[in-house]
């Protein structure tokens, strides 16, 4: 009797609560309904991603030849990565309406890093895609093929959270913890070879619908097969994987620190030129200042002989002169004085 007398109050409580206080359980109700389906939506998300790549890994290992783009694991794979990008990505307001473009939020980190600008560039300057989502399919395959995907993603769900939230939901599989486990499986991916054409008109068309038949067998397809001769098989065939693995992955890095060097080489290389063609060009600049200051210093020299040769003429024209006037000064001073011995000798015989 208690009980339901407690119930009775309880249920009473909500009557005098009125609409709005129903109203708010039942809101609470349903958000916590809305939590569990993106908590199921992104479990799903997470295990097709793995199966995915774990097919397309053994797959792979069945050829002879790079993963062409019309393999069936392969386009499997870029179906449900797409999903990955596309889930719960904020709408873009417009006057018309409501669009959600992937390839919009991939171009938010193209200032995040290298290899996000030179990529989401090449991708703008293949020819014939005409949609947003074309060029989000198209970069998707070039990052593959540049076994850069691993990278890109670890970049917008581990490093760059910030501008991720500016483009997902809270509740995303990229912003929430199964992105940064997608992005762990990803880097796998990196010693697989691709040989995909990036056509421009291929990236418009609807993608594939996912085909789970493929996976849908007895048993769980992740487990190792049972039985001492499959048990035995399958963990040579991993330790040889394994081995070729590491032997690529050992290659790559090794290619990647050759490029590394040479891209560093190409940097000294092309500061050295810089620097001699500056010197280069502050050497011609000083040999014509040298040349015009040896012009310089020749006529000025010229001009010196000539105004020392002026002078001279003008000296000795001056010395001429000099000696002409002291002599005409000494004739008249000899025929003055004579003149005046002459009249003094005349005044004597006078007087005598």
């Amino acid at each position: 009797m208690a009980s339901s007398s407690a119930q009775g109050e309880e249920w009473c409580l909500l009557e005098d609560d009125g609409e709005e206080g129903g109203s708010v359980v039942f809101a609470g109700a349903i958000a916590e309904r809305e939590k569990k389906l993106r908590s199921i939506e992104r479990s799903n998300l997470l295990n097709m991603v793995k199966l995915l790549v774990k097919s397309l890994i053994e797959s792979s290992m069945k050829l002879t030849h790079p993963i062409p783009d019309d393999h069936t694991h392969f386009c499997q794979f870029l179906i449900v990565l797409e999903q990955v990008f596309k889930h719960r990505l904020k709408a873009k307001k417009s006057l018309l309406s409501q669009r959600r473009y992937f390839w919009s939020a991939i171009e938010a980190f193209e200032r995040c890093s290298a290899d996000f600008s030179e990529s989401i560039s090449s991708v703008r300057a293949i020819s014939g895609i005409k949609t947003l989502s074309g060029r989000g399919r198209a970069w998707l395959r070039f990052v593959l093929m540049q076994k850069k995907l691993g990278d890109l993603f670890r970049v917008m769900v581990e490093e760059r959270r910030d501008v991720l939230r500016e483009w997902y939901e809270v509740d995303s599989v990229m912003v929430c913890e199964e992105g940064m486990v997608i992005s762990g499986m990803l880097v796998g991916l990196a010693a697989l070879d691709y040989n995909m054409t990036l056509a421009g008109d291929e990236f418009d068309r609807p993608v594939g619908v996912l085909d789970l038949s493929m996976h849908l067998r007895d048993g769980n397809y992740l487990a190792k097969p049972s039985g001492d001769s499959e048990e035995g098989g399958g963990e040579e065939g991993d330790g040889l994987l394994g081995q070729l693995l590491d032997q690529k992955a050992f290659l790559e890095e090794l290619n990647k620190k050759l490029e590394a060097s040479v891209d560093r080489l190409k940097t000294r290389l092309e500061s050295v030129e810089s620097t001699t063609s500056t010197l280069r060009e502050r050497k011609n600049a000083l040999e014509q200042q040298v040349s015009g200051l040896l012009l310089e210093r020749d006529q000025l020299r010229a001009a010196e002989a000539e105004w020392t040769s002026q002078l001279q003429k003008k000296v000795g024209t001056l010395q001429d002169d000099q000696k002409a006037e002291l002599e005409t000064y000494v004739q008249t001073r000899l025929c003055k004085m004579t003149r005046k011995q002459s009249s003094r000798l005349t005044c004597r015989q006078g007087q005598g």
